[in-house]
């Protein structure tokens, strides 16, 4: 669904109205950023954030008795949420910030971020239809014009907020950083556009997975993990047979999980089999899932992420690896993928004034090094 759609469905004015909550969880919360909320700017929406796993309501707002953000609100250390119902009010309010003529470049970059989360929950958690697949030409256009315009942009583009998992952040996760990589390579306009459609969506086919599997409490069992594989084959027809994707884009989804020692999956390609797009998105999906918090493990730091692709040799192509990291040393701490309070397991950002001090070990500055193969 479009976001200009989305903002068009609005709910019944009841339902605006000052309320307790619909959702019952933190995962039944859309998670917001606070980049985005500006001092002085009145918005139709409560804001929430959970304390003792409850949600406690930080800001009273509603349809017919908006709020005034103040610096109370942006001074939260925890990660703020709204209620799933008020998606079409904060889609709104992000559609008409971007419109405005003084709007920093930060601004603009956490404000597509945003709506790239909004587009591609409905991706996931709604309905397939093909203005869907239009939304995402859309947030890739946006995107590849971002980081193409200067490098000023790249830090904020590689914000990357940590949350409970989720697909739909996870698969933007990817994508920003599928992008940005791309760009460091050398990539053609063209040929980023099909690289970000394939990251953006490299995950589509999770759609049709159990939802125990999908949030499960721990580990997969061996069964469940072959039913869990399966989500790259049925996102690879879907696109190619009901959104007709182009090939180059599929390619990516079709690859994210091959490596080059041939132990990936579903094909178990090896070496050069491993197409461009494949090592790209599967280097930055390794890496999100790595330090993204799942109910049963803790998140690394990206430091402590970034050995773990290190150490398996012959999985990932060290030029592109060594690109990855370089990329990820030289934004302010924000931009290696822990932004502000950290996760709901508690878990906070690294206090360091830039990534080079981000991603050595806190210990003894060791810096990371790739093995030649």
């Amino acid at each position: 669904m479009s976001l200009k759609t989305i903002i068009s469905e609005r709910y019944d004015e009841g339902a605006q109205q000052l309320r307790w909550p619909s959702a019952e969880s933190r995962v039944d919360f859309f998670p917001i950023s606070r980049d985005c909320l500006l001092a002085g700017r009145s918005v139709p929406f409560s804001i929430y954030t959970f304390r003792d796993a409850l949600p406690e309501r930080v800001f009273r707002a509603g349809h017919l008795n908006v709020g005034i953000i103040d610096d109370k609100i942006l001074e939260l250390k925890e990660e703020i949420y709204i209620d799933p119902a008020d998606i079409a009010e904060y889609a709104a309010y992000i559609f008409e910030s971007g419109k405005k003529r003084h709007a920093t470049e930060e601004l603009k970059m956490a404000l597509i971020r945003e709506k790239s989360n909004i587009v591609m929950k409905e991706i996931f958690e709604g309905s397939l239809e093909g203005q869907n697949l239009q939304a995402v030409r859309e947030l890739v256009d946006d995107l590849v014009k971002c980081i193409l315009i200067k490098d000023a942009v790249l830090p904020e583009l590689l914000t990357i907020k940590k949350l409970d998992y989720r697909v739909y952040v996870h698969s933007v996760n990817v994508a920003v950083l599928s992008l940005a990589l791309g760009k460091l390579l050398g990539l053609e306009e063209e040929t980023l556009r099909y690289l970000g459609m394939g990251a953006f969506l490299h995950d589509i086919g999770k759609r049709t997975l159990p939802k125990d599997i999908l949030a499960g409490q721990g580990r997969l069992t061996n069964s469940e993990y072959r039913i869990y594989r399966m989500h790259v084959a049925e996102g690879v027809e879907f696109l190619e047979s009901t959104w007709k994707v182009p090939a180059p884009a599929v390619k990516a989804v079709s690859q994210h999980h091959e490596v080059l020692s041939g132990k990936g999956y579903p094909r178990g390609l090896r070496g050069d089999s491993v197409d461009l797009f494949g090592r790209i998105v599967g280097i930055a999906n390794s890496f999100d899932n790595l330090i993204t918090p799942k109910l049963y493990k803790h998140a690394l730091s990206p430091f402590e992420a970034l050995r773990v692709l290190v150490a398996e040799k012959g999985n990932y192509d060290t030029r592109i690896l060594s690109i990855f990291i370089s990329m990820l040393g030289k934004g302010p701490d924000k931009s290696a993928g822990h932004k502000a309070s950290g996760s709901s397991r508690g878990h906070s950002g690294p206090k360091n004034s830039s990534n080079e001090k981000a991603l050595s070990s806190p210990h003894s500055r060791e810096k990371i090094s790739i093995p030649s193969c």
